[in-house]
């Protein structure tokens, strides 16, 4: 699971190679996004708000 403290917000999940895998949006202060349908590797979450993207980059192992 992935915790976002992002009130109103777009949160995007890229791959390695810079594909969306994963996109949804975020009314609440806290959004939890399931990350078991990933595939082991390397991610990138891209929080959009207010015309300002925000990334942190992670690993799902297994």
């Amino acid at each position: 699971m992935v915790n976002s403290n992002c009130r109103q917000s777009i949160l995007n999940i890229y791959d390695v190679s810079g594909r969306i895998v994963l996109s949804t949006g975020s009314e609440s202060e806290i959004k939890t996004i399931g990350i078991e349908k990933l595939r082991p590797g390397i991610y990138t979450l891209e929080i959009v708000k207010n015309k300002n993207s925000y990334y942190h980059k992670f690993s799902v192992i297994r």
